[in-house]
């Protein structure tokens, strides 16, 4: 009916009954009614009490009408400080009352729920709950045109809102007899009603003959791919290796002295590179070094000097070949792939530029220069993991990808 006067003033004419009756037609033969019930003997709707309004079924099942949803003072209520309501000012006494809940759902017993229910907020929320769920169960109660089965827990049938709507001298319903009696006479509101109690049991299951042209084949077991993927093992999920286009020397070997373990030595000197910055003062940058030596406990291992040396050779190598560049970091990355896999890691070095991307990724090998740049082939799946990661975030392309050799001085494009 809304509709239908919205559409009529529209238009400029007048809404009327037989202009109503029309219109339902039509959106009849349309088949534009999502409020319609199906007409099937075996037809079977399941709603929200909400939308039931306005509708009808021969048989009408109310669940868990004993068990109302529980109020709550938390959250968004609207709170009137009048009795009656001023139609020249509706909104008058009327203010929105906001408390919020730090807590989960299922944590009810903090100092802050005791203080709550107490209150007199709590009181007005649970009435005006209470008053609620009484006209859903009129809605519910109303809906049936024969019938009305009222399914509830064992224990339960007599319990919450049904409890409010019936008396203890006259309840409104009975649990099961256990003498077998299904069929006892109640009086609802004066009216003698006879009602059919008994427990629900489920159906007898009836056999299946399954044909050969509706059963299905089992594939068997399968592999699937990781749910995470680590840039550093990307070659496992890659075809290709990859390949050393090119190397150059860009700075002079880190001196290393004895037998130091080499995770720790890159550890330090991936935290310098990530942490080095051109604004601050050589007093400053070697206070880093040292720092970062002494917390890895390799500071008998290599000179604090010699962090800043690398540091500034890879500094001016970018700038010869990518003035002004935007330089991120330890720039974290989360792609998920069409396997399904999710790569997850941290790019050493992301270089931002008009043009594009250049990927950067330390790697602290001790050996010979040859075997450093050999060993930089074998990174390739790890900073095309990087470069995929960045250009689907960016939308741009990778202009190269290199690994940064620091001991060793060198530089090696894959």
């Amino acid at each position: 009916m809304v509709r239908y006067g919205s559409l009529a003033a529209s238009v400029g004419r007048a809404a009327t009954p037989w202009g109503l009756i029309a219109y339902l037609e039509e959106v009849r033969e349309d088949e534009l009614d999502t409020r319609s019930a199906f007409e099937g003997a075996d037809a079977v709707t399941v709603s929200t009490w909400h939308r039931a309004k306005g509708l009808e079924w021969p048989i009408v099942v109310l669940l868990d009408i004993a068990s109302p949803p529980p109020a709550s003072a938390f959250g968004i209520h609207v709170e009137s400080e009048r009795v009656e309501i001023d139609l020249a000012s509706p909104l008058e006494g009327r203010w929105v009352r906001y408390w919020p809940n730090p807590y989960q759902k299922k944590q009810k017993k903090a100092p802050l729920h005791g203080c709550a229910t107490g209150h007199p907020a709590s009181a007005r929320v649970n009435t005006s709950a209470e008053y609620e769920n009484l006209r859903l169960a009129y809605v519910g109660w109303t809906r049936a045109r024969d019938c009305v089965v009222l399914a509830s827990r064992t224990g339960k049938a007599g319990a919450g809102l049904l409890q409010r709507l019936g008396s203890p001298d006259k309840p409104l319903t009975v649990p099961p007899m256990d003498d077998g009696t299904e069929f006892v006479d109640l009086d609802w509101a004066g009216k003698p009603v006879r009602a059919r109690v008994r427990h629900c049991a489920p159906a007898a299951a009836r056999p299946r003959a399954v044909g050969s042209e509706t059963t299905y084949v089992a594939t068997g077991p399968r592999e699937f791919a990781p749910r995470w993927v680590q840039p550093s093992a990307a070659h496992e999920i890659l075809e290709s290796p990859g390949a050393l286009a090119t190397s150059e020397t860009i700075g002079t070997r880190i001196a290393l002295s004895g037998s130091p373990s080499m995770d720790l030595v890159g550890s330090a000197i991936h935290g310098f590179l990530a942490a080095d910055r051109r604004e601050l003062t050589p007093g400053e940058r070697l206070s880093i070094a040292s720092g970062l030596l002494d917390r890895w406990d390799v500071a008998n291992v290599l000179a604090p000097a010699a962090l800043l040396t690398a540091s500034d050779a890879l500094h001016a190598w970018v700038t010869r070949n990518w003035p002004g560049a935007i330089w991120h970091r330890e720039l974290p990355i989360l792609h998920k792939l069409p396997t399904g896999s999710t790569v997850r890691g941290t790019c050493d070095l992301a270089l931002e530029t008009p043009a594009g991307w250049v990927i950067i990724d330390h790697k602290s090998f001790p050996g010979s220069t040859a075997e450093a740049t050999s060993r930089a082939q074998t990174h390739a799946p790890q900073l095309a993991a990087y470069a995929a990661a960045v250009r689907a975030s960016t939308n741009q392309p990778t202009l190269s990808c290199w690994i940064h050799l620091p001991v060793t001085g060198h530089v090696a494009k894959v």
